[in-house]
């Protein structure tokens, strides 16, 4: 047996263990206790565990840590968590029992794996360099792609030409699409243990502007709006078709009903937008 065949034996097998573990507790009253709390929780692949409470005397909650936290205490590396898949469930089970067992909260385990592709993912389709690192999440390159507002309609047909051969084959995608078909087959191996699994591909979560931001850069996008209005409703338009384009081709691939999107917006406050030129830049690309 080759040094590559002997590790990912190992690391099955390790898999194994966890998902046995997993399994006995799912039905324990602690887990039931815990899961009699939530009337539902977004089963997509996104950022963090996110719930909807029952109406109760106490709002439940739960406590998390980011991932360059766990990689620590855990001992692994982020770069292989995001782009191996053996690497990947290891220790996606291995986080979901140690914060089950860690935290008095109210979280719960279910046979769900939720796959999340970092900050860089969606901007990495349309070409935003990720960046890689042992112990923090993946992250977008500050550089902006698009130096002037002259420049945006040059981008589009740029990017419109790169697409042509599908927009899964674009930045993250090929290694979104490798980590999810690989965890699925891991599950398979794993025979009994990896049963009724259900590995959750990773969304789209940014929103238009905040793509928009990495794309031109914040303080240029904030300048275009009152010298270049058009060249930013051309981007912001651009923007939201390739996210319609994106859900489309994913929800073919998954063979799967449409479900209502996401819309992360970190870049959309206040202090940088004002009501006015949100309901004129932001809000049209929003609905």
């Amino acid at each position: 047996m080759s040094e590559v065949n002997s590790k990912n034996e190992k690391g099955l097998e390790r898999i194994k263990k966890l998902l046995s573990t997993i399994n006995r507790e799912i039905d324990s009253p602690k887990n039931k206790k815990r899961q009699a709390k939530w009337r539902k929780w977004f089963q997509h692949g996104i950022d963090q565990w996110r719930g909807v409470a029952f109406k109760a005397s106490r709002v439940p909650m739960v406590i998390d840590l980011q991932n360059s936290a766990w990689c620590q205490l855990l001992g692994f590396s982020l770069v292989d968590f995001y782009q191996d898949p053996l690497c990947f469930l290891e220790n996606y089970l291995k986080i979901s029992i140690e914060r089950y067992r860690r935290f008095d909260d109210d979280f719960y385990l279910s046979k769900h794996i939720r796959i999340w592709g970092g900050a860089a993912y969606e901007m990495s389709v349309f070409g935003v360099k990720t960046c890689f690192a042992e112990s923090q999440d993946p992250w977008p390159s500050p550089e902006p792609l698009i130096k002037s507002a002259d420049e945006v309609d040059g981008f589009v047909e740029n990017w419109e030409r790169k697409a042509s051969e599908g927009i899964l084959k674009l930045g993250m995608m090929p290694l979104a699409l490798k980590i999810y078909e690989g965890t699925k087959d891991i599950l398979e191996r794993c025979g009994d243990e990896g049963e009724g699994y259900e590995v959750l591909f990773p969304e789209w979560l940014r929103g238009p502007f905040g793509i928009a931001t990495y794309l031109r850069g914040y303080e240029n996008v904030l300048v275009d709006m009152m010298t270049a209005p058009g060249s930013v409703h051309k981007l912001m338009g651009f923007i939201t078709d390739v996210q319609l384009q994106w859900y489309d081709a994913v929800d073919r691939y998954l063979n799967r009903t449409k479900i209502k999107g996401y819309l992360y917006n970190d870049e959309v406050n206040c202090p940088s937008l004002s009501p006015a030129i949100y309901r004129e830049f932001v809000l049209p690309y929003e609905k």
